[in-house]
């Protein structure tokens, strides 16, 4: 959309899967937690089920963000029930209740972009890469001061770190804390 304005925003649609299971029977409140290690998050969808499912491993990047599978592959069913029954070895029946899949928008870095351009009044937020939702206040308060020319109201965040030129710059954020193996989601 911004491209017959002269903007290039470096964002790719990627399919992801997710694997619900059924625990089998309840398991309290669990929390929600990325599992870094086996490249997992996993939280409650429902009263019931578990949702199991991988991060960057189960992301593949598609040309046409409305055309692609709606349901996991047997592969990702696979390697999420055994990663579940690791970190889960006490479920009492647990079964595979179904899959979900979608797509996300997701730049090199995955962080968004959130910027001015060279179009006087046109700012861009876009390409969260899935978790853009976490962190849409935020991303409010970032955005605003950006619109207003206001200097920057979040404490240890620079606006600059997200500005639409560092991918052709090779300005790619990173953590400051990386594990292995894990993308360099801030």
């Amino acid at each position: 959309m911004l491209r017959p304005l002269g903007i290039e925003v470096d964002i790719r649609p990627t399919w992801v899967q997710e694997v619900l299971i059924d625990p089998g029977g309840r398991l309290g409140d669990p929390p929600v937690f990325s599992d870094v290690v086996s490249g997992q998050y996993v939280h409650m969808r429902g009263a019931e089920l578990l949702v199991g499912a991988s991060s960057p491993q189960a992301r593949v990047g598609i040309d046409d963000p409305d055309v692609f599978s709606r349901h996991a592959t047997a592969r990702m069913v696979e390697e999420t029930v055994e990663r579940v029954g690791h970190r889960f070895p006490g479920l009492p029946q647990p079964r595979v209740a179904g899959t979900w899949t979608g797509v996300i928008d997701e730049t090199p870095d995955q962080n968004p972009v959130m910027s001015a351009t060279d179009c006087a009044g046109l700012f861009v937020a876009a390409g969260f890469s899935g978790h853009g939702f976490k962190i849409s206040p935020a991303v409010g308060q970032l955005m605003a001061d950006l619109v207003t020319g206001a200097p920057p109201s979040i404490p240890g965040v620079d606006p600059r770190d997200f500005d639409l030129d560092r991918f052709a710059e090779g300005r790619l954020l990173r953590s400051r804390f990386p594990y292995a193996g894990v993308t360099g989601i801030r």
